[in-house]
Parts: C-alpha cells; sequence; structure tokens
C-alpha cells in the first residue's frame, strides 16, 4: 500500500510541477495568439482540450492518491487492531 501510495504521489506531484502548469502555460498563449488573430478558433480549442485533458488526469492522480492512503490506513488499522486487540487473546 505504501509503493501504491507513494507512486500515486509521484504522478500528482508530476502534475502539478510540469504537466498541468506547461498546459496552463500554453493555453493561455494560445489565447492571447487569437486575440491578435494569428491563431484561429478551432486552434484555440484544441488547447482547450489539452489543458482540459490534463486537469481530468490530475484529478484521477489526486483519486488514486487518495485511495491508496485510505488503503494505507485501512492497512494499518488492521495491523495494529490485530496485535493490540483485546478480543484475539494476545
Amino acid at each position: 500500500a505504501r509503493e501504491r501510495y507513494s507512486a500515486a504521489r509521484e504522478r500528482l506531484d508530476a502534475f502539478d510541477a510540469a504537466l498541468l502548469r506547461g498546459a496552463r502555460d500554453e493555453r493561455e498563449s494560445a489565447l492571447a495568439a487569437y486575440r491578435t488573430g494569428s491563431l484561429s478558433l478551432l486552434e484555440l480549442l484544441d488547447f482547450e482540450r489539452a489543458l482540459s485533458r490534463a486537469e481530468i488526469e490530475r484529478i484521477r492522480a489526486l483519486v488514486d492518491a487518495a485511495d491508496a492512503w485510505a488503503d494505507l490506513l485501512g492497512a494499518d488499522e488492521r495491523s495494529d487492531s490485530h496485535v493490540s486487540s483485546p478480543s484475539n487473546g494476545r
């Protein structure tokens, strides 16, 4: 569970650090180009779509990290209750 959580956090950090920021920067540049007439609406929408996909992937990474964290907490609780539970005779 720890490895899964670590991998999910690394994926989330990668989205935060580079991928999502890059997609936002590209969209802003595309918007500026559209405003000056050097980019068509369809081309601008391609950049918007790319940003939306990056945001969706970031949300998926966040859900994966939260799910792995919940599994990790559940594993810790099961481990603790197995050792210290008064009802298990130990």
